[in-house]
């Protein structure tokens, strides 16, 4: 590995690290308002899941004498594993599904499993270039997972703001 790959595995899980660890603690402030609905912690989890692929696959990479592959296929391989139990879920609580709920089974767990299982496809080819497009997915789920985690907390945003009581003005 090049002292470019180094460099840019070394930002890649900086960004993950502090990506995750911001997304676990808004998590965890908010936790109240998705702990209990299945299919909220289903897509908190997916989230999260999407975060860590780069992280843990730029942290393998960086270890010496490791090959880059492995933490790649191995972190996009429990990633996948997640979606698909995701999507379980979904089929058990598909009677206490929202909007929000039903767009994760249409729109985001189809995406995350394409970004998902081209990395997996990728890291597993030997072309010299196959590194660069795993490059680009991971940057690519950085921000896939952020997106998922920020729409998983504005719809709650909107959940609690529907049902909480129209503040009064008294004088």
């Amino acid at each position: 590995m090049g002292a470019e790959w180094q460099a840019f595995l070394q930002a890649l899980t900086v960004v993950a690290v502090v990506a995750s660890a911001v997304l676990l603690a808004v998590l965890q402030l908010t936790a109240r308002r998705w702990r209990g609905a299945s299919l909220k912690e289903a897509a908190a989890a997916s989230a999260v899941g999407e975060l860590l692929v780069p992280l843990l696959g730029g942290l393998v990479a960086l270890m010496p004498g490791a090959s880059w592959r492995i933490g790649f296929l191995v972190a996009g391989g429990l990633v996948v594993c997640g979606l698909v139990a995701h999507v379980a879920t979904y089929l058990r609580h598909d009677d206490t599904a929202d909007t929000f709920d039903d767009r994760q089974v249409q729109w985001g767990l189809p995406l995350s499993a394409a970004v998902c299982l081209s990395l997996l496809a990728f890291a597993c080819s030997t072309a010299d270039w196959a590194a660069h497009v795993v490059a680009g997915l991971s940057v690519a789920l950085v921000f896939s997972g952020t997106a998922r985690a920020w729409l998983l907390l504005a719809h709650l945003d909107r959940a609690a703001g529907a049902s909480a009581p129209l503040p009064t003005v008294s004088r």
